[in-house]
């Protein structure tokens, strides 16, 4: 794909000498008409550039890679996606040429065009471009170029500044990503039931419509049968001893009558540590329930053993092992079997051996152009180099 598109003569001459006699018949020139002549000679040099040769690959122009970072695919009905669900892997489309003049309003249609129908959007793929900046509710842009991360493509200084980098390496491929935005899926309404009567009520009537958001709305538990049976003993007990406490009467005592345990009433509690210890009056209802919570604050505590004969037997030895000998990367992959790309991308970065990693980090590796495996595989290799292990 070429612009081919792009390589017309410009407008006609005699527009502009239309614009030019005109100006000299009226001795000076309307504010429309100068600006439409402005538009056309902007026009005219734009097309002039565009005409020239380009500095990148023989005049043919920058290689543009695009690539679609397609979103989720839709859900089938009644399925949901899972949290931790990852979106799929870029895909690279065609690759095209395009001169270093072309404007970023010119550039994003050749882009849509090469990844149309890679995406996983059922919307189409729209934007707008208002005061120099990219408006999209369905993607976004970025660029890169070989061991850089992804910048953003949604301005027109943004695209200024990708060419002059681009300038400054020629030959270099443009990697342009369209990355699909998730949308909000919207939840269907359910029709009505045909088959289910509807209530009429009179008009200006909204107390039926008002008690049916109410019952929507608020949801009550009816209390079963030995609950309120337990409840009717815990509202007895605290009204005869007068104890603000009602878990030991609730767990123990009024459970314990409910379930007709012999020997257990108001006045005579249930047979229970938490109740009765050493010589505890059992008709001192506060004694009681201290004891009850004092059991219950003990038994919240954790218990925490520490040995420490084993650490006061012999002191720890100093760690004096000795670096391993240094290695440059050739003999590095030759020994840990990592790729030439991952290799080639340290030699670029000036890296002479493994024992530089020490110093780099995963951050710098992903700013090389590393992606997660080969850091994961650089980490491993340096790990076991250091240990002596192959």
């Amino acid at each position: 794909m070429y612009l081919d598109d792009y390589d017309d003569e410009g407008p006609d001459e005699d527009q502009i000498d239309y614009y030019m006699d005109a100006t000299q018949r009226e001795g000076s020139s309307e504010p429309e008409d100068d600006e439409r002549r402005k538009e056309i000679e902007e026009e005219a040099e734009y097309q002039a550039r565009l005409a020239e040769d380009s500095i990148h690959n023989d005049g043919q122009g920058i290689c543009v890679v695009a690539h679609m970072q397609a979103t989720f695919p839709p859900l089938e009905p009644g399925k949901k996606r899972r949290k931790n669900a990852k979106k799929p892997r870029q895909v690279a489309a065609e690759v095209f040429s395009a001169h270093e003049a072309l404007h970023l309003e010119d550039s994003l249609p050749l882009v849509l065009t090469a990844v149309e129908g890679m995406g996983n959007l059922t919307v189409p793929l729209k934007y707008t471009i208002v005061a120099g900046c990219v408006r999209s509710n369905t993607i976004k842009f970025s660029w890169s170029m070989k061991t850089q991360t992804d910048l953003p493509l949604m301005s027109f200084s943004a695209w200024e500044d990708c060419i002059r980098q681009l300038n400054s390496k020629v030959n270099t491929d443009l990697k342009i990503i369209v990355e699909e935005l998730e949308q909000q899926e919207a939840t269907p309404t359910p029709e009505p039931d045909a088959t289910q009567p509807t209530q009429s009520r009179p008009e200006g009537d909204t107390d039926g419509e008002d008690n049916v958001h109410a019952k929507q709305c608020k949801k009550t538990h009816e209390k079963s049968a030995e609950k309120k049976v337990i409840d009717d003993y815990v509202g007895k007990l605290m009204t005869d001893y007068k104890c603000k406490d009602e878990k030991c009467f609730v767990d123990y005592w009024a459970s314990a009558m409910a379930a007709g345990k012999e020997d257990v009433s108001t006045t005579k509690p249930p047979v229970h540590h938490y109740f009765i210890k050493n010589n505890d009056d059992v008709n001192d209802i506060a004694v009681l329930a201290a004891r009850c919570r004092q059991n219950l604050n003990q038994a919240a505590l954790p218990t925490i053993n520490i040995n420490l004969s084993d650490a006061t037997r012999a002191p720890l030895q100093p760690h004096n092992q000795a670096p391993p000998p240094k290695q440059t990367l050739s003999e590095w992959q030759e020994n840990y079997g990592l790729d030439d790309i991952i290799i080639n991308t340290l030699k670029e970065n000036r890296i002479t051996g493994p024992h530089g990693l020490k110093y780099v980090s995963d951050d710098e590796l992903k700013e090389m152009g590393l992606v997660i495996g080969q850091r994961a595989d650089v980490r491993d290799a340096q790990e076991r180099w250091s240990l002596g292990v192959k």
